[in-house]
């Protein structure tokens, strides 16, 4: 799965707002408090991973786990860059990935990383969770399969310090063993999702 890669995004993401700061209530002895009910709650029961989310996992990673995205229809003055990059690593027990994402310009890589990815199954709440971090702005939700059983949807929500929070989607198709489209939507005031940009990338063998 690939996720938003822009940079520029980084400008309409925003911060959840989180405020709230209340006096904890005191017992005296005219309002005695009483405590004795049993609050103990039983532990989640762990869930095992679906075939569709290791298969996944599988496929970003295979062989050198390097996708390349072509940005010539995008490509502008504020957006130099020629190529995307991500690559894709596996976690130790398969049930997770990590990855990194990057530009390039006359094949020489970004001074820096836009994003990190780090994407796993979460046994407790039974859900693929996606995350990705950078430039101090953070991602985070959860990744679906299609009834296609070849596209796989990602929502996330994205905070940054002083901004309200901003919801964006991703669609990902498998096209072939080496070859996916992205989609990106955007959730918009008018409760509707917009659709923003659309990549193929491709994975290739060469470091």
């Amino acid at each position: 799965m690939t996720y938003t890669i822009r940079p520029v995004l980084i400008g309409t993401i925003a911060l959840l707002g989180i405020a709230a700061c209340s006096e904890e209530p005191q017992a005296t002895q005219a309002d005695p408090v009483s405590v004795s009910q049993d609050t103990t709650q039983a532990a989640p029961v762990p869930t095992a991973i679906p075939d569709w989310a290791r298969a996944n996992i599988a496929y970003m990673t295979e062989g050198t786990g390097r996708w390349v995205a072509d940005n010539a229809a995008y490509k502008s003055d504020a957006e130099p860059w020629e190529f995307y990059v991500m690559e894709w690593s596996a976690g130790p027990d398969d049930l997770s990935m990590t990855a990194r994402m990057y530009a390039t310009i006359d094949g020489q890589p970004s001074q820096a990383d836009f994003w990190s990815f780090y994407q796993y199954w979460d046994r407790a709440s039974g859900e693929m969770r996606v995350v990705q971090s950078g430039w101090g702005v953070v991602g985070d939700g959860t990744m679906t399969l299609g009834d296609d059983g070849k596209t796989h949807f990602a929502e996330q929500t994205f905070t940054a310090e002083g901004r309200p929070p901003n919801r964006v989607k991703h669609e990902s198709r498998e096209l072939s063993p080496t070859e996916h489209e992205t989609k990106s939507l955007n959730w918009t005031e008018d409760g509707t999702w917009e659709a923003d940009r659309s990549y193929i990338w491709v994975r290739t063998d060469a470091a």
